[in-house]
């Protein structure tokens, strides 16, 4: 039996309550985290005191408006909305956030691991992003390396970033070699380019929003909850 149950037949009393969700409540769950549905989600953490009509929040999360009616009623009923005063509202932000992390995982995204014969990794990051930036591409520095530019704390020789475009073209004009172990480099294949919302540009480096970088770090094992939470608590605020 899935769900809460409650029978009486034949002198015999069933009475279940379950603390597990039935199978659609589940489902509906984890739809809320799909690619394309979680778009939703970050653009409400990242402003996660604006009021919204469900065009624009589908326009500014670029999802159709199908998709966005259904991730807002799913929200509405878990609470993490309100729509009764005219406008979609985010309510418990923290909690929410705290619900997709339990559901997330970095490893949804593919690596491409490289050595670099540049030692520091800010000029790195630095000139990646200009080639980047150069050739119309997409680029979002993530997990140690992204939040040494946001709040910085735990210092790594390693170097996330988000990329989409010509990689080989990226490889060959910073000379970086692909190495099956040992290498400092990575480059995520997005599992989708939601990633890349409301990337942030300091010093000249593009770095993932806050919320994606929570995301990022709080499971990732080489002191990454140290480092979202220090990012949570000076930059999120929730």
């Amino acid at each position: 039996l899935a769900g809460n149950v409650f029978l009486r037949f034949d002198g015999i009393l069933v009475d279940r309550l379950s603390a597990e969700p039935p199978p659609r409540a589940k489902a509906r769950l984890r739809r809320l985290f799909a690619p394309t549905s979680s778009r939703i989600l970050r653009v409400l953490l990242e402003q996660p005191k604006a009021g919204w009509t469900l065009a624009r929040l589908a326009e500014e999360a670029a999802i159709s408006l199908r998709t966005a009616h259904l991730v807002v009623n799913a929200l509405e009923e878990k609470a993490f909305v309100d729509k009764r005063r005219g406008a979609i509202k985010l309510q418990k932000p923290g909690e929410l956030l705290d619900l997709w992390a339990q559901n997330y995982s970095l490893e949804r995204q593919r690596q491409h691991t490289f050595y670099t014969f540049v030692r520091n990794s800010a000029q790195l990051a630095a000139k990646l992003t200009a080639h980047a930036v150069a050739h119309k591409e997409a680029v979002g520095f993530t997990l140690h390396s992204g939040a040494a530019f946001v709040a910085p704390f735990v210092r790594s020789p390693d170097v996330h970033a988000y990329f989409v475009g010509d990689r080989e073209r990226l490889v060959k004009a910073l000379d970086l070699r692909p190495v099956e172990s040992g290498g400092t480099v990575h480059l995520l294949e997005p599992y989708d380019e939601g990633v890349f919302y409301r990337v942030q540009t300091i010093r000249g480096v593009r770095v993932v929003c806050n919320t994606q970088l929570y995301l990022d770090l709080i499971n990732y094992p080489a002191r990454g909850r140290e480092q979202a939470e220090v990012l949570r608590r000076e930059k999120l605020g929730y």
